[in-house]
């Protein structure tokens, strides 16, 4: 019993050390410091989407002097009935220079940010990854078709496959993180289709872009799926809707 107990103690000890959400993998103990302006994020923190507008600020106290990938991802995102990610940011070439621990990158995003904007009333986690970035790291090949079709629609973010673009990038293992939530109070229901969408397709997967089956519920219900606007932009997904938006993430 006495074992038992040591055992259960020192397990709950790991867990309030992590930093990257319960029982997510992988996981990390080594803290990267995330902040949006002065609001700095503490592991499992409760943020708003107007204090996650813009793109954060990242430090890592043990940045030696090779490259970083960042990565972030909203992990609470349903679509088409089924529970899946999306993912919010992507960049590479992070380094720490004049023994500062800030990083910062002078290439472009692979994957530009995007503000988190659960829909009403859902409350949603989103991690941030550090990872060390390899010598010659590049997109691998089956992941170039989702990156060039990202800003076309949100939902080319969603099903992201992390550990395939882990194994594929040749990613080292992950060295820090961070992860906070983000809610959005219930609203009232202001929009429904006004036919039955067509079908277009089925949930972003990692061999490509794809496009969305869209609700047939009140699109602004908490269950309603993937419900979105990004920075309150209506996005118009399939054949024969009229006025349909679609969930924030």
């Amino acid at each position: 019993m006495h074992i038992s107990r040591v055992v259960y103690l020192a397990t709950l000890a790991l867990g309030a050390a992590a930093q990257t959400p319960p029982g997510f993998r992988p996981s990390t103990n080594t803290n990267l410091a995330v902040s949006y302006g002065n609001t700095t994020v503490q592991p499992g923190s409760l943020l708003t989407k107007a204090d996650t507008a813009l793109e954060p600020t990242i430090e890592f106290t043990e940045a030696g002097e090779g490259k970083y990938v960042v990565i972030m991802m909203d992990l609470d995102v349903v679509f088409n009935g089924t529970n899946t990610n999306l993912v919010h940011w992507i960049q590479g070439d992070f380094g720490a220079s004049d023994g500062s621990p800030k990083l910062s990158s002078s290439q472009g995003p692979i994957a530009p940010y995007l503000s988190p904007a659960p829909p009403a009333g859902q409350n949603h986690r989103y991690v941030q990854m550090l990872f060390k970035e390899p010598r010659g790291f590049s997109i691998p090949a089956s992941f170039t078709a989702i990156f060039a079709n990202l800003t076309a629609s949100v939902v080319n973010r969603i099903g992201f496959d992390l550990n395939k673009f882990i194994a594929e990038a040749k990613l080292d293992d992950l060295v820090a993180g961070n992860f906070f939530r983000v809610a959005t109070a219930n609203e009232t229901a202001s929009a429904t289709p006004t036919s039955t969408p067509a079908t277009s397709g089925t949930g972003a997967k990692s061999t490509g872009a794809a496009t969305s089956t869209a609700p047939t519920s009140s699109v602004t219900s908490a269950n309603s799926g993937i419900v979105g606007r990004v920075l309150d932009l209506p996005i118009l997904v399939g054949i024969g809707m009229v006025g349909v938006v679609i969930n924030v993430f």
